[in-house]
């Protein structure tokens, strides 16, 4: 079975989700909300109702995508590539960068 199998289906899922719950700001109907009102029905006073204006929900999907857009360019803009060095070269590995280095030693039984 491909690795990546799993991560794909659990993408296509979130996005047919996305889909079926496409808020009002977008011109839907939030189908997904409104189906799952009976359930969510008991424990809906103990949640404080927010209503933004379109002008705060738009300005609020503008600040998510100058972020996602920095964060997506950061780790590419800030790496030095003149400081790589091969890893036979490199120093060893001390304190956390070793537990970093060995992925947290999370699959070491396998």
């Amino acid at each position: 079975m491909d690795p990546d199998r799993p991560l794909l289906v659990l993408g296509v899922l979130s996005a047919a989700g996305g889909l079926i719950n496409l808020p009002e700001l977008y011109h839907g109907n939030a189908w997904l909300h409104h189906w799952l009102e009976p359930v969510t029905r008991p424990s809906a006073p103990l949640l404080p109702v927010v209503h933004l204006s379109t002008g705060t929900e738009w300005l609020l999907v503008v600040l998510r995508s100058l972020s996602r857009s920095s964060a997506s360019w950061a780790p590419g803009g800030c790496s030095k590539t003149e400081r790589l060095v091969p890893a036979r070269s490199a120093p060893e590995e001390r304190g956390f960068q070793r537990v970093l280095r060995n992925k947290w030693y999370v699959d070491e039984n396998l």
